[in-house]
């Protein structure tokens, strides 16, 4: 089969919430989603629904422009299958800057996300829901 992944950063993270989790413009071809200290915002004309498409977010703790409480209430708003990386002490790069704060820990982390849900890896699956990384945590959605 084709797998597909939507993956934004900012306000390309908003783009990813909307056509994953949001009813008026989800697009069913998505397999997985990735955001990088991605805007909660609303989209005219549709609601959120927190399900069914696998989710990784990376958010950074000292970020002054997404606020780390976004993931940690689209986390909690899961059953099953989200994930939130906390960098600590990051500001809003996402680990994407070679030298920044969490930047192995989110390559590693999102390797192992994709290979997981868009690969079917059951040997990914489990080392991501088991990987430790220094200055970083991983939050996952249980219910």
């Amino acid at each position: 089969g084709r797998h597909i992944a939507a993956m934004g950063h900012s306000l390309g993270g908003t783009d990813v919430y909307g056509v994953t989790y949001n009813s008026c413009c989800r697009d069913k071809r998505i397999s997985a989603a990735v955001t990088l200290e991605g805007a909660l915002l609303p989209f005219p004309g549709g609601s959120y629904a927190w399900q069914g498409t696998p989710l990784l977010m990376v958010l950074d703790t000292n970020d002054p422009v997404i606020p780390y409480a976004t993931g940690t209430d689209i986390l909690s708003s899961f059953r099953r299958n989200a994930y939130l990386l906390t960098i600590d002490g990051g500001m809003h790069d996402g680990g994407m800057d070679v030298g920044a704060p969490g930047h192995r820990a989110m390559l590693s982390t999102l390797y192992e996300f994709l290979a997981a849900y868009l690969g079917g890896d059951e040997r990914e699956l489990r080392t991501l829901r088991t990987s430790q990384h220094q200055g970083t945590h991983l939050s996952i959605a249980s219910k």
